[in-house]
This record gives C-alpha cells, structure tokens and sequence, in this order.
C-alpha cells in the first residue's frame, strides 16, 4: 500500500472497495497485515470474540473508509507520518489504539484533500462524517500541552467543526471580550517580535500601533486575518481549558 505516485495512488486507495462493502474475512485479511506491520506479537493476537468485536467495530465506524484507507493509515502510523503522541501498539491491538491511529489519519488525510480535488475527470470527495469530527474535536479536547504560546497547534478545523455541532456558542458579549483579548494577545505577540530589532517586525508593530490609534478602522488584511485565526484558535483554547476543569471536578 506504498504511496509511491503521489497523487494518483492517493486517488486509487480512496476509490478502493469501501469497508462497508466488504466481508469479514477481507476486513480479517487486513486485520492480520496490521498486525504484522505494527509488530504486534502472535500470542497477543486478540482471540475470536475480540477479534469479531474489532471488525464489527471498524465496519460500525469507518464503513465510509476504503481498505485500503485502513492499511495505509497504520503503514503511515509506524513511518511517523501521522501527527499522533505515540503509534507503538505494547502488544495491546485495543479499540483506543485503533481509534487513535484512525485519527491521526484523519489529520493527515485532511492535509492532502488539496491534492485529490479531480485526477483523470474522477471527482474525488473526502468523507467527513459527524463521527470523525467528533473525534477530532476530543483528540484536543484530552490535550494538556496547549496553552497561549502554542495556540498555533490548535488547527482552525477544530473551531470550525465545534460551531458546526454547536458544541461552541457564543453571545454577542462573550465574543466581544474575546475580539478585545485577542486585540491585547496580539499587540504583545508583535511588540515581543519588534524587540528583536529586525526591521520588518518593527514595521508591522508600528502599523499595528497606528491601527490602534484610530479604533482599527481600515485594518490592513493580513493582521485581520491572523486576529481572526488567533479568535478561533483561543476560544477552542478556552473551550478546553473549562472543560478539562470542570472534568476534574467531578
């Protein structure tokens, strides 16, 4: 399952025979490849009961996801092409593992969708489904690294797919403060930038300066469009941050 053309193998293993068009035995057969590519050893080869439970699983939530899809995201997986924590399986083939590696897919397959917008008059569309942003979103959600200074690491996608489930709601007030605070981030990001001395930092502070002088009227695109990332970026922030407390509370 080598991605060896770019573009056009992409193409091929997303038009590949759809999970939920195929037997057990051909989702097993897949199975086993797995096994073997993430060096799960032959005594920790999960038993018939479990084994069934995993294909049930795997049809149940990624039917819309080709077999081929399910290689390649583990053969990605052990290459460290995937943007998860860790792809080691410690003799442990569980849902969580599966799940995991599905997600860090998931990613990955998002950052090609570029790429596979036709190839050979094929229209090719990406399945996105209710189930996968969720997980997308709780992949963050169970984050404890993010904070203000790697708010970058928060994908745009997140805050969209939040507004989207409304998991996200915001009043008028609310986003009022957030624009201020993102206003406030923003001024220090670039007056910390201006210190280095380097002459285009300076300029962007000091036209940033003069923005602020006169109410941001007529604010120049670049700095809307990067306060508008950085608002989306902190309100998932937040949306974190209350959650994981009030989890902790309980």
């Amino acid at each position: 399952m080598h991605i060896q053309n770019g573009t056009t193998d992409i193409v091929n293993i997303l038009l590949s025979k759809k999970i939920s068009d195929a037997t057990d035995g051909e989702i097993q057969d897949r199975l086993l490849k797995t096994f073997l590519l993430v060096g799960l050893r032959m005594q920790h080869y999960p038993d018939k009961l479990h084994n069934q439970f995993l294909i049930n699983y795997i049809r149940k939530e990624y039917g819309h996801k080709t077999l081929d899809e399910l290689q390649l995201a583990f053969e990605l997986a052990i290459k460290q092409e995937l943007d998860i924590d860790d792809c080691k399986v410690y003799d442990n083939f569980s849902i969580e593992y599966l799940v995991r590696i599905m997600n860090g897919y998931r990613l990955w397959l998002i950052a090609e969708n570029k790429k596979l917008v036709k190839m050979d008059d094929i229209e090719v569309n990406v399945v996105i489904t209710e189930r996968d942003k969720i997980n997308d979103i709780e992949t963050y959600l169970n984050r404890t690294d993010l904070n203000l200074r790697n708010l970058h690491y928060i994908p745009l996608y997140i805050y969209d797919y939040m507004i989207e489930l409304k998991w996200l709601n915001q009043s008028d007030k609310q986003k009022s403060i957030m624009y201020k605070r993102c206003l406030q981030l923003f001024e220090e990001k670039l007056s910390f930038k201006a210190l280095t001395l380097e002459s285009s930092d300076v300029q962007d502070y000091n036209r940033f300066m003069k923005h602020k002088a006169v109410g941001f009227i007529d604010i120049s695109d670049d700095f809307v469009f990067q306060i508008e990332y950085m608002y989306k970026r902190l309100s998932v922030l937040d949306y974190i941050v209350n959650y994981q407390k009030e989890i902790n509370t309980k």
